[in-house]
């Protein structure tokens, strides 16, 4: 980004992330490195709807706003349908981020950068109206874009025939290997249509942003620069405590509601190997009695288990479900 910025002494970096906590806690991350920066100050934006439902808030030094998704109650819960969310945050979603840009720069706290999350491809055009610099983030890693770039290309259709695959830079596809999107494709192309749509305009793009570092991905990522030269990597987006420790007592991941130091004490004092894991992430949406089928399979298991049920899906499991399990966290 220092290219067309370089000469302004204070630079304002807006950071917006897809309301999912895999899409806000990386970009959380980048952006307490980015604000470490001479020069810099960054503004966290997030829909009301997150905002609200983000038990723990980012660190004082980053500032948060917020902009409309048209559900600011309940977000995704409270569309009950993904693609009504989606449909209705693309109409709102530009127009409340261009107010907000307007009341920032009413305020002298002018907006010179947008990094947007890939997600949410309308925001570039924002960018551009306002004339500042929009660089797309790509929170998924280098191999996944690749092969998503390729379906853009028309090069990859789904639903997958072949049994071996065959992608620039990638090692040899099996059909076992893509992504869940293109086996349900026929049946609720909304995952796959998101994840695709991201690249719909990313060549305008001033910068490319990926959630990778060199070594990890080297073969497609030179690849990638080739194809798109403002390209970089900025990974890996983690706590700075795992990284080269400038930032004091950086420790903690994103925006997480986890009990960290509960579960990792439970987690302590059970066997190698005991435990299973369950989640299903920010965006799914488990019917009812989907829920109550695995909840009696991990009662009936016979393992201890870490369940992560959002706060909005508790009332779906079974009545004194946490109280009749004690191999439960």
């Amino acid at each position: 980004m220092e290219n067309k910025i370089i000469s302004t002494k204070s630079v304002h970096c807006l950071v917006l992330p897809f309301p999912a906590h895999g899409h806000t806690n990386p970009m959380l991350e980048f952006s307490k490195r980015l604000q470490q920066r001479e020069g810099v100050k960054v503004t966290l934006v997030t829909t009301i709807s997150n905002y609200n439902n983000i038990p723990k808030l980012p660190p004082n030094s980053i500032t948060v706003e917020t902009i409309s998704d048209g559900f600011d109650k309940g977000g995704v819960a409270e569309a009950k349908d993904f693609i009504i969310y989606l449909n209705k945050f693309w109409q709102v979603g530009p127009q409340s981020l261009a107010h907000l840009i307007n009341n920032l720069n009413a305020r002298n706290d002018h907006v010179d950068c947008l990094i947007y999350d890939s997600f949410m491809p309308w925001c570039l055009d924002v960018a551009k109206k306002f004339g500042i610099v929009g660089a797309s983030f790509l929170t998924q890693n280098l191999a996944m874009n690749s092969i998503y770039y390729h379906v853009h290309l028309g090069k990859l259709k789904p639903p997958f025939a072949e049994q071996e695959i065959s992608l620039p830079a990638l090692p040899q596809l099996q059909h076992r290997d893509m992504p869940c999107f293109y086996f349900t494709y026929e049946e609720d192309p909304t995952f796959l249509d998101l994840v695709v749509a991201q690249f719909s305009n990313i060549h305008k793009a001033d910068w490319i942003l990926c959630n990778s570092f060199f070594e990890l991905e080297k073969e497609v990522a030179v690849w990638t620069m080739k194809t798109w030269s403002n390209f970089r990597t900025i990974g890996p987006c983690l706590p700075n405590t795992f990284l080269d420790k400038q930032i004091k007592d950086d420790e903690d991941y994103g925006v997480a509601q986890l009990k960290s130091d509960e579960c990792l004490d439970w987690l302590n004092n059970k066997p190698k190997r005991s435990v299973v894991y369950v989640s299903f992430g920010s965006m799914a949406r488990v019917k009812e009695e989907q829920i109550k089928e695995v909840a009696y399979c991990l009662k009936d298991c016979g393992s201890y288990f870490l369940w992560i049920v959002r706060t909005s899906e508790e009332t779906k499991l079974p009545k004194d479900f946490e109280k009749k399990n004690q191999r439960m966290a």
